[in-house]
């Protein structure tokens, strides 16, 4: 019998902490609602509890992170495409003005801001502290409350305030080093246990809520005095409410003041559901330590349920009791445990969020176990037929783990919170967590050897310091099975799950199977037999690195599946079954879906979604959209896009086939080889054709996720044939192989992005350069710089549709989305490509075809009006070389998406008073649905 180590670990850390005292925090604060200030005096009293000598301390002065567009707050919002607080008004910002840090006889402090982490002060000491011994700190700062649109914190538009993170606390201490984590909206301060005492004074009329106890209550000249205080606490809240919009419920085990709450529930079903979570908690968790929690909607609006409950009421498909148990027991169960295991919230949060993503697993198992994940749309016509109509809610949980792997975006569980990208901090990491506890569970047979080592980590780590090395001794303390998988692939590493049943052989008394590890590792993986799907064998398959064969009675079965339960987060189920009837039966069928859906491993699924193309020569064209993209992406893809010209009156669209190969843990990432086509008109009654291989190399690093640093490299060979009417003024058929090296990094203050572009043909070859640059500048104006230099090598040609452009490429690759690509007269010829020379105004010299270098400015002047101005040299062999420039106005209103420009003063004189002023406004306008939906999910990846 395995020795349980929950003795071990109170003896343990009681030695590490029980001879010593706490940190104490006496805050005397006063709220000015008039300017959104905070007077505060601050005595912080801190316990060496380390080994060292400690000449200074450190500070977490996370008010200060809003103070400007650079701090780490400010930085990680840009790197998120979040430009709230780089744009922000000062009066809107938060920031800390310190007048005063001082010893214990009030003799001055010297101190200073990290430069790299503003929000964090280092504060030299007059007087070492030696191991065991306390000191003092005295402070007097007024903090500026930030506008709540930031974080959520702060106050809000009707002057209510939620003050979180808003006083200076000492730094962690451990293991010999400071942990200075600046704030980054991750909730994630890391504090020791400590004592406070608060006397807060307030305007009247004001509701004031905190989770700390209430200890005086008065008034004083027309004030309002309220003093908390709290022992063993790490952080508090403090709210201030005009209307009340909190509750208390009172419960046999805590007290929960929440506004988390649904008006269409009635009352005694809302306390009956917080009675439930509180015994559910008490009895999988522990007890809560402090008589009273509060649990606000502000932390739920941050880290909601994700999903379809987060749809409108009026069409929301789960019913008001499920969809308000869930949002609560989510919030309810992350702050008991934050509250209590204090663990290292930014390197350690795995366990935190595995822990709650496993407890709302098994929360939904024991009072709704039969809810699906699409609720009452399952029963809808339509809807029902779907495969995600058929998943239990809590298939949500891997599905959502998976989607990021699928990506190759994924990254492991002990991946410090601030380097996630926004998703996989939000959701996938989260999942990944609890679905592998869930995964380890079902792995040794028994939930209750996960249920009882998160049950002995809380109760014996209960507000003292404990490690991930803990919670991972308690695993195997509890499994007579070797679980060094999980802790060595499944915590640490990226490495995918993905069996395939390879071959059969049936005999009358027995199955010889043939199954092969795709991926070469150690998880473990089960086998099912079915027989009238019902499950009649299961076993774990163990130790299978490379390829075996094993060997199992033979009970009827008439079907073998790996995973059939979907316990296990594997990458690929697609292949995970064998039909015992026959060849036929191992044939998948064909299955056609609107729109998307979950993959089905038992049909091969084919989306579809009807289309609407448009330029000047096809018309509208509604057509139809044909590929095997569902909700997970695939390696594999196809794409058809057949469409109709009621203009032309014939058939158009196009089509792309492609394999991605994805590569871990290498600066190259991917690799794609696919061919792609098209056929549209370029003008009336004539119709282009392209078909073109090509080969992508994408990289990235490795190591950091969060960079937007990418580089591509692609080649491609471009065949395109054309027809009809049109006058053609070079052979209409004709094929130029390109290569392009591309690097970008963009965020919400910079922008950077070049490109190296090599193109050969038979009557040419050339190379070309582009820059691209833009940057937000510290008093919020823009400033934009393109640079493009090309250079025929040779030219052999007879016209300029191969030549550079100056302001409107002709488009030989068929690369942009023109509206009339043809067209040199009216509105449709007023579109304008910044690509090649970029200019707006159209000179007497549009081409050149020997060389061209050109470079386009743009500055704001207020708000989203810009003024711009392009130079550049031309040479052509039939005017020599030129300089050329133009000026104007630009109205940006959706950079790169929507884009107007009024040229004024160029090489043609004043433009402006030239006649026919209005043919000389050009404008950017960009209809693809796909390019608009990478400009609001940029920031989630």
């Amino acid at each position: 019998m395995k020795r349980s180590l929950f003795p071990i670990l109170v003896v343990h850390l009681l030695t590490l902490q029980g001879t010593w005292a706490q940190n104490e925090y006496n805050i005397t604060v006063a709220l000015d609602t008039i300017s959104n200030t905070l007077k505060v005096q601050q005595h912080m009293q801190f316990q060496n509890k380390s080994r060292d000598t400690l000449n200074q301390v450190y500070l977490n002065d996370w008010a200060y992170a809003y103070d400007n567009k650079y701090t780490p707050l400010a930085g990680r919002f840009a790197e998120e495409f979040n430009s709230s607080l780089l744009l922000a008004k000062d009066k809107t910002r938060g920031t800390n003005k310190i007048l005063s840090i001082s010893d214990k006889n009030y003799d001055f402090l010297d101190w200073k801001r990290l430069e790299e982490q503003p929000d964090i002060i280092r504060v030299q000491l007059r007087f070492p502290i030696y191991p065991g011994q306390s000191h003092q700190i005295n402070s007097t700062y007024e903090i500026k409350i930030p506008d709540a649109k930031f974080t959520r914190y702060g106050v809000t538009k009707n002057k209510e305030y939620y003050l979180r993170y808003w006083f200076l606390t000492y730094a962690k201490r451990k293991d010999g080093e400071w942990k200075l984590y600046s704030n980054k909206d991750l909730d994630d301060i890391y504090l020791e246990n400590t004592n406070y005492d608060v006397k807060l004074t307030s305007p009247l009329g004001y509701n004031i809520f905190s989770g700390l106890n209430v200890d005086l209550e008065t008034s004083f000249g027309g004030k309002s005095v309220i003093g908390f205080s709290g022992q063993h606490r790490t952080e508090f809240q403090l709210i201030l409410t005009k209307q009340e919009t909190f509750k208390t419920y009172h419960t046999k085990h805590l007290t929960l003041v929440t506004d988390i709450i649904d008006e269409k529930l009635p009352e005694y079903k809302t306390a009956l559901i917080v009675d439930r979570i509180a015994v559910f908690l008490n009895e999988n968790l522990g007890a809560y330590p402090h008589q009273k929690i509060i649990v606000t909607n502000t932390e739920y609006r941050k880290n909601p349920a994700y999903g379809l409950n987060q749809l409108p009421s009026f069409i929301r498909p789960f019913p008001d009791e499920f969809q308000f148990d869930i949002a609560l027991f989510k919030t309810f169960c992350g702050d008991y445990l934050k509250k209590t295991l204090l663990l290292d919230p930014r390197k350690e949060r795995w366990i935190l969020d595995g822990i709650q993503t496993y407890m709302m697993m098994k929360y939904v198992d024991t009072y709704y176990p039969n809810m699906r994940l699409s609720g009452n749309l399952a029963n809808v016509w339509g809807v029902r037929s779907y495969h995600f109509s058929e998943m239990d809610f809590n298939e949500q949980y891997p599905f959502l783990a998976m989607y990021m792997a699928r990506r190759n975006n994924d990254q492991t569980l002990d991946t410090p919170a601030d380097s996630l990208v926004r998703f996989n901090e939000k959701i996938s990491n989260s999942y990944k967590a609890g679905v592998g506890l869930k995964y380890l569970a079902a792995y040794l047979d028994d939930d209750e050897k996960v249920d009882s080592a998160i049950k002995e980590l809380y109760r014996g780590a209960l507000l003292k310091e404990v490690s991930q090395e803990d919670f991972l001794k308690l695993l195997e303390s509890k499994s007579d099975r070797d679980i060094s998988w999980f802790v060595d692939d499944y915590l640490t590493t990226r490495k995918r799950i993905d069996y395939k049943i390879k071959k059969v052989e049936k005999s009358p008394d027995s199955l010889r199977i043939t199954i092969k590890n795709k991926q070469k590792n150690a998880f473990p993986m089960t086998l099912f037999g079915l027989k009238n799907d019902s499950v009649v064998s299961k076993q774990w398959l163990k130790d299978l690195k490379d390829e075996a064969t094993i060997t199992i009675p033979n009970d009827g079965q008439d079907k073998l599946v790996l995973n059939y339960d979907k316990i296990i987060p594997e990458f690929n189920q697609r292949d995970n079954w064998e039909s015992l009837k026959g060849f036929f039966f191992n044939n998948k069928p064909f299955s056609f879906k609107f729109f998307k859906d979950t993959e089905d491993p038992y049909y091969n699924q084919v989306f579809f979604v009807p289309t609407v193309d448009f330029n000047v020569y096809d018309g509208i064209s509604p057509g139809l959209r044909f590929n095997n993209k569902g909700l997970l992406r695939k390696n594999f893809f196809y794409d058809f896009r057949p469409a109709y010209s009621f203009r032309e009156k014939s058939f158009i669209g196009g089509a792309n086939i492609a394999y991605t190969h994805q590569l871990q843990e290498k600066k190259l990432n991917s690799i794609t080889y696919g061919i792609r086509g098209n056929t549209f008109h370029f003008a009336p009654n004539s119709r282009y054709e392209t078909l073109a291989p090509y080969l992508s190399f994408g990289f990235r690093n490795p190591n950091d996720f969060r960079s937007n640093k990418r580089r591509s490299l692609t080649f491609r060979h471009l065949i395109v044939k054309r027809s009809g009417e049109a006058t053609i003024e070079t052979d209409p058929d004709y094929s130029v192989f390109n290569s392009r090296y591309t690097f970008s990094n963009i965020d919400a203050i910079r922008l950077m992005r070049w490109s190296i572009d090599g193109q050969a043909a038979s009557d040419f070859s050339k190379i070309s350069f582009n820059l691209r640059y833009r940057k937000l500048l510290r008093d919020n104006r823009r400033f934009s710089f393109r640079f493009f230099a090309g250079a025929f090598i040779h030219n052999d040609t007879n016209s300029d549709f191969f030549s550079f452009a100056l302001d409107r490429p002709t488009d030989y690759l068929f690369d942009y989305d023109y509206l009339g690509r043809s067209e040199d007269s009216g509105i449709y010829s007023q579109q304008v490509i910044i690509a090649e020379g970029g200019f707006k105004a159209k000179l007497d010299y549009p081409f050149a075809d020997d060389f061209m270098m050109t470079a386009n400015t743009s500055y704001s002047i207020w708000r989203w009006i810009e003024a711009y101005g392009d130079l550049g040299l031309v040479s052509d062999s039939d005017f020599g070389t030129k300089l050329v420039y133009d000026s104007g106005i630009r109205l940006n209103l959706v950079e790169d998406y929507f884009e107007l420009y009024f040229p004024v003063y160029s090489n043609n004189g004043w433009e402006i008073g030239r006649p026919r002023y209005d043919t000389r406004i050009r404008f950017v306008v960009t209809l693809s649905p796909r390019t608009l939906f990478r400009l609001f999910s940029r920031k989630w990846f």
